[in-house]
């Protein structure tokens, strides 16, 4: 064979066309550590810790009454829950993972590290089992004199609840017994309000003031406590026992309250008729107008501002819509969350081969979060032997409120028949009292009290008041 010359072309050979698609890298697979919470010296301390009674509790109660889903957030809500551990007790430090979705965290307890795997947290049963691990831990080695112990664990088990309420929804929390002691009879019955003081000092008493019966009286509502519709009542029958010829309801600046008592101060002025509706998980329930025989007959003007929320959007949506009254003011709030408040008592007596559950909320707890079912009905819990009984508060989100008309209120809020324009510096007493004094004048002006009628004039008369310029 002839040699090739050295200036030639080397040869090449023929493979089929050049593949250039993309190549696809894998990731490396991360892998969570397991679960590893050794157990310290003071195992029995510990095993208490573990009961998880609150926060158990909490979860049967989101369960059963809590108006959305919480299953998909469980590892988020375990999250928060262990991250509240730190500012309750200055032993325990926290630390996760960084990446999204975290994989692990870790607990510290003076120098001892306890590693929890958070890939099994898919269920609320499987967030309260990894807390377990968690507290068991915590109580095994944050020794405590046995007369501080006690509220040690309260401490922890409160604030782990609440981290998990937070990050729910920011309006249910779990109140201790000397906050939830100091509600006194607000703390029963279902609640719609922008927010709650343990004090009390959003559920004033009704003023009732202005002139005497035959001409416009005012009713400033800041809240609805217990009895705010019998005091309605009876401020609407008049001093003398002559009704007013129309009342003026003030409800600029009320977060709301009692939603039944609510539904009796819209009552005071509606004669029969559907005024709101609660929704809850698996029900709606019609909050309705009764015939007493006294309604008020008079002409209605409420008043309403970016503050009034809650139970008290409630009353001005049934006044509007059903044709009672006019609203005068600002678009309000939108805040239409319905809160119910349940009793957790701290102190039980834990369920053993010779004694019934302790209390049949707490079982039922475990047993749904377990996947075993609820128990038998009729079993009663008892305090400790020697320990006083402490109550909590779970305020709890369990519904949301819609009005007459089946409309949504969270979000949306209320639309005033004559809108005011909002002063651009804050509101002086000079420009509440334009507001009052533009209602008095409707009342006064108006030959009757049908809404038409007030809704005609009512417009006329905003364009004399202009109370955003009011000094």
């Amino acid at each position: 064979m002839a040699e090739r010359p050295p200036s030639a072309e080397p040869e090449r050979t023929y493979v089929g066309p050049r593949d250039e698609r993309p190549r696809t890298t894998l990731a490396p697979v991360r892998a969570a550590p397991a679960t590893d919470c050794p157990v310290g010296p003071q195992a029995a301390a510990g095993g208490r810790l573990a009961e998880l009674s609150l926060f158990s509790r909490t979860l049967f109660y989101l369960h059963d009454r809590y108006p959305g889903d919480m299953t998909p957030r469980s590892r988020q809500l375990l999250l928060a829950a262990l991250a509240a551990l730190p500012a309750a007790d200055g032993d325990v430090a926290v630390e996760r993972d960084a990446e999204t979705p975290p994989l692990w965290v870790n607990v510290t307890v003076k120098g001892e590290r306890c590693t929890l795997n958070l890939e099994r947290a898919h269920t609320p049963g499987d967030m309260r089992s990894t807390l377990r691990d968690a507290m068991r831990f915590i109580g095994s080695r944050a020794a405590s004199p046995a007369d501080e112990a006690e509220a040690r664990f309260t401490r922890l088990e409160l604030a782990a609840t609440n981290g998990m309420l937070a990050a729910l929804d920011r309006q249910s929390v779990l109140m201790d017994a000397d906050s939830y002691g100091k509600l006194g009879p607000n703390a029963t019955g279902a609640s719609a309000s922008a927010v709650l003081d343990p004090q009390g000092r959003d559920a004033r008493p009704v003023a009732f003031a202005g002139p005497h019966a035959g001409e416009v009286a005012y009713l400033s509502l800041d809240g609805f406590p217990r009895g705010a519709g019998a005091e309605v009542q009876q401020a609407s029958l008049g001093s003398g026992g002559a009704p007013p010829k129309g009342i003026i309801l003030d409800l600029r600046h009320n977060k709301g309250g009692l939603v039944d008592e609510a539904a009796r101060v819209a009552d005071v002025f509606i004669e029969r008729g559907v005024l709101g509706w609660i929704v809850g998980r698996r029900e709606r329930t019609a909050l309705e107008a009764q015939d007493s025989g006294q309604d008020f007959a008079g002409a209605v003007v409420v008043l309403v501002n970016h503050e009034t929320a809650a139970a008290a959007e409630l009353v001005a949506s049934a006044i509007q819509n059903l044709g009672r009254g006019v609203i005068v003011g600002e678009a309000t709030a939108g805040a239409g969350s319905v809160r119910t408040f349940f009793e957790l008592p701290r102190n039980w007596r834990p369920a053993t081969a010779a004694s019934p559950p302790a209390s049949p909320d707490r079982d039922a707890a475990a047993g749904i979060l377990d996947g075993i079912g609820p128990p038998s009905p009729g079993h009663e819990g008892e305090p400790l032997a020697g320990e006083p009984k402490e109550v909590l508060g779970l305020l709890l989100r369990t519904g949301y409120l819609r009005t007459a008309n089946d409309r949504e209120l969270e979000g949306a809020g209320v639309r005033p028949d004559v809108e005011l324009p909002r002063a651009a510096s804050p509101a002086s007493a000079a420009s509440d009292a334009c507001v009052v004094q533009l209602a008095q004048a409707l009342i006064s002006q108006a030959p009757d009290g049908r809404r038409s009628t007030l809704l005609a004039m009512a417009r006329g008369l905003a364009h004399t008041h202009d109370c955003a310029q009011a000094p």
